[in-house]
This record gives structure tokens, C-alpha cells and sequence, in this order.
């Protein structure tokens, strides 16, 4: 039996701790947008409908500590804009037909909620690893899919 990597055993803690689950199944009505996934979040008893960025479709996987680091790199890119317009045009959702004032305003609600809870994990992946599908990347998408 396989046992998991310490970094890993800190992620599945975390997500006790946080209650986390997240659900993709669509809503009626909800628009197909490339490189995201609308998601309901579960967090610190705490539900909320967002738009996750998902460019490599991890979340299809529902391995939860794959799906956290999609969350974090997700609600990490929200803080990064300082308003709903500049989020919106920096992921090339302007003409997209949604509400993306509160979409950028509950993604930033949940980054207020997660980010400070998830310092244990949240640069455990690097930005390179992540893009390559290399190191701790690949060992999540290798293990989701076993």
C-alpha cells in the first residue's frame, strides 16, 4: 500500500479542516466558457457559486486535493485585480454575457475566506510545475486519474 507524500497528507488535512467540497454539475442557464468551470464551493460551512478558471479541466477529475490547488490559483488571480473590470478583461470575459462584478466580488469573498487558511499548502506547486505538468502537478493528475 502506497502511502502519501507529507505534502499531500497537509493537503487532505486542510481540507477537513476547511470542509471543503466542490461541485461542477452546471446550472440551467449558465454559459460554456473555455477555460472555466462554474462551481458550487463549499467552504467553512459556507456555499458559494463561482466561476473557477480551470484551463487544464482538473476539476472534471474530482480529486479534491487537485481541485484545491485549482481553487487556490483561481481565488489567488482574483486578488491580483483591484476591480471586477480589470479581472474581466485580463481573462477575457468582458463580452462573455455574464455578471462579472459578482462573480470578481464573491471569488475575492472566498480568497478572503481560503487564502489565509491554506498558507501549509499553497506554494507546494510552482507556477512552472503547474504549467509543465511536472513535480507535485503531475503526482495530483497522476493520482486522480489511478
Amino acid at each position: 500500500m502506497k502511502t502519501d507524500p507529507t505534502w499531500l497528507i497537509e493537503r487532505r488535512l486542510l481540507i477537513d479542516q476547511l470542509g471543503l467540497s466542490i461541485d461542477t454539475t452546471p446550472y440551467e442557464g449558465e454559459p460554456r466558457l473555455p477555460g472555466f468551470a462554474w462551481a458550487t464551493v463549499m467552504v467553512l460551512g459556507r456555499e458559494f457559486r463561482m466561476l473557477i478558471e480551470d484551463e487544464y479541466g482538473d476539476l472534471e477529475k474530482q480529486f479534491l486535493p487537485l481541485s484545491l490547488e485549482v481553487l487556490l490559483r483561481s481565488c489567488l488571480d482574483f486578488q491580483d485585480y483591484s476591480s471586477a473590470s480589470e479581472w474581466a478583461h485580463a481573462n477575457a470575459l468582458v463580452d462573455a454575457g455574464i455578471d462579472t462584478g459578482t462573480i470578481w466580488q464573491i471569488g475575492r469573498e472566498v480568497a478572503q475566506t481560503l487564502l489565509p487558511m491554506a498558507e501549509t499548502v499553497l506554494n507546494q506547486i510552482s507556477d512552472l510545475d503547474w504549467q509543465l505538468n511536472s513535480g507535485q502537478a503531475f503526482y495530483l493528475r497522476e493520482t486522480a486519474t489511478a
